[in-house]
């Protein structure tokens, strides 16, 4: 992930090539006064141009970055739910052997003995 998005930076500098800064070919909100880009401007701001000038090194370079973005935010949720990794959702089970009560596993054995009066009634 952090190779992908150096490379859209590295790109972009080739861009620039040595230019302090451009001006954007397009106006955009987040802009303060006139639509200045430069080294330090955000993956916002190089997308937005890459699109409106048809930069298709910048595209494809964006277009990576955002699979290897897609792919982190699958492992990570993939370590975040499964047994062998954090396992986070079942707090329950988490604060049963660990001996540790957590406000999430407290609220939940609240709202499953709710749902049990409610059953009961």
């Amino acid at each position: 992930m952090i190779e992908a998005v150096d490379h859209v930076f590295a790109v972009w500098r080739r861009e620039l090539s040595g230019r302090h800064e451009i001006v954007a070919p397009f106006e955009k909100p987040y802009f303060v006064g006139s639509g200045m880009l430069n080294l330090g401007s955000g993956l916002t701001e190089i997308h937005d141009y890459a699109k409106k000038t048809n930069h298709q090194s910048l595209l494809k370079a964006h277009a990576e970055m955002q699979e290897r973005l897609k792919e982190t935010k699958e492992e990570f949720y993939e370590f975040l739910v499964s047994e062998d990794g954090l396992h986070y959702f079942d707090q329950t089970q988490i604060a049963a052997e660990s001996g540790i009560i957590t406000l999430n596993a407290i609220n939940l054995l609240r709202s499953q003995s709710g749902s049990q009066h409610r059953k009961a009634a």
